[in-house]
């Protein structure tokens, strides 16, 4: 389960969320529709420990907090598929998945290239 509670997100002077409070349970399909500009994108991040929250409390799991890490989230279980792919431009491919993949302990690409690879033909992907 996730719940937003009470959630106010400011970036500087601009409220970007006031009062948000929503749940989303377990095994079920959610959508979060609004317009551009509405704090969709803000409301996931804060989950994801990407920003900080000014005011509320997320529950992730079985865990309430204020403020989650991303580390934290990602061991809860959290994850996100952004609409746009923040991406390093001058990396590869392999080099930019890896920045992502904490768990594997390094980012020597040729000790985990096989990994890359393998979860690409696992998911029908051909990634040059």
């Amino acid at each position: 389960m996730l719940r937003f509670e009470g959630i106010e997100l400011r970036y500087g002077n601009a409220l970007v969320l006031d009062g948000v409070s929503v749940s989303f349970e377990t095994g079920q399909i959610h959508a979060l529709v609004g317009e551009n500009g509405a704090g969709k994108s803000s409301l996931m991040k804060a989950a994801a420990g990407l920003v900080p929250i000014s005011t509320g409390q997320i529950t992730l799991g079985r865990e309430t907090r204020a403020h989650w890490s991303v580390s934290a989230s990602l061991r809860a279980g959290l994850r996100m598929v952004f609409q746009h792919s923040a991406l390093v431009p001058t990396m590869t491919a392999v080099e930019n998945v890896l920045l992502s993949r904490a768990e594997w302990g390094s980012l020597n690409i040729a000790q985990n290239r096989a990994k890359v690879e393998q979860k690409c033909a696992e998911f029908g992907l051909a990634v040059p």
